[in-house]
């Protein structure tokens, strides 16, 4: 006779199991339900934590070619420049060419502009102003959290815009009336009234603004400080990086809940938001530029 615990073939027979009940596979899957929402949010946060390492790799980079550029071409600084086309068709030379406005790709056919937005040839492209032969690569200029997309044309899909990042409008470009009340920079020699340490350079665009390489901030007569034009990232953690006129990059964190603007695709954005007391804004005004002789005497 076969004993009890042996199979027909005479090895023994494993001990009789059954599968999970239904309560047991319940306190798994909430076991895993516990563990995962104890881990997601610290991997989201490891997450942006290291695409704002690359973020901040790409601005040094991108500084690395800005600040070659006007070592060679006789102290003279690579322009934010401004309009739709970043210079392309108005004349002023820019540190980038192209948009990255979906307004535009929309609105307009036009290539040097319309391409913008989805063409990386054009970040690298020679020219007037431009730091795109000293940084070679196109992937740079986007920041690697950036997921924000725009129309190439009004036939094609949404392919993820090539930039990220803009250049202070009062580099180069912006102009403080006649007589002027603040400062444009041309060449280093310019920094004359704000040290390069403080002028900020470049910076992390909101998609929402972000179009042609130019970072508007108000100034002059006295509205410096309450208002917001152009608006920073949010994607690190409510920070986004900055560059500054002697080259150094850092992760600068907003304080004010109003410069978190929320993006609404399809609407266009204002041309400034009036934040009265907000510590950004004034953070901007103190260092996107500085009074001139005679603004200061108008304060």
């Amino acid at each position: 006779m076969i004993s009890e615990r042996q199979s027909a073939t005479g090895h023994a027979a494993p001990p009789g199991r059954g599968g999970f009940t239904l309560g047991e596979l319940l306190v798994v899957i909430a076991v895993i339900a516990v563990l995962a929402s104890l881990l997601l949010p610290g991997l989201a946060r490891a997450k942006s934590r290291a695409q704002g390492v690359v973020c901040l790799s790409n601005m040094k980079q991108l500084m690395l070619g800005w600040v070659q550029y006007q070592d060679d071409n006789r102290d003279w600084l690579s322009p934010s420049a401004a309009g739709p086309d970043a210079g392309q068709h108005t004349g002023n030379p820019g540190w980038v060419s192209g948009s990255v406005s979906w307004y535009v790709a929309k609105g307009l056919n036009i290539p040097d502009i319309t391409d913008g937005a989805t063409n990386t040839e054009v970040m690298v492209r020679a020219g007037p102003g431009k730091i795109g032969p000293y940084v070679g690569s196109p992937g740079v200029y986007r920041c690697p959290g950036d997921r924000s997309s725009a129309l190439k044309a009004l036939s094609m899909g949404t392919p993820s815009r090539v930039r990220s990042y803009s250049v202070n409008a009062w580099i180069g470009v912006l102009n403080g009336g006649i007589p002027p009340v603040c400062e444009t920079f041309y060449k280093t020699s310019d920094f004359r009234r704000i040290g390069p340490s403080d002028l900020f350079v470049m910076i992390e665009e909101h998609p929402w603004t972000i179009n042609d390489g130019c970072f508007e901030v108000a100034w002059g007569y006295g509205v410096e400080g309450t208002s917001i034009n152009d608006f920073p990232a949010m994607r690190h953690g409510k920070a986004c990086p900055v560059s500054f006129a002697d080259g150094h990059v850092e992760m600068h964190r907003w304080l004010d809940p109003r410069t978190e603007l929320p993006m609404t695709p399809g609407v266009r954005p204002p041309d400034f938001i009036v934040v009265p007391g907000s510590v950004d804004a004034q953070w901007f005004g103190a260092h996107a530029t500085v009074a001139t002789e005679y603004g200061a005497s108008r304060h």
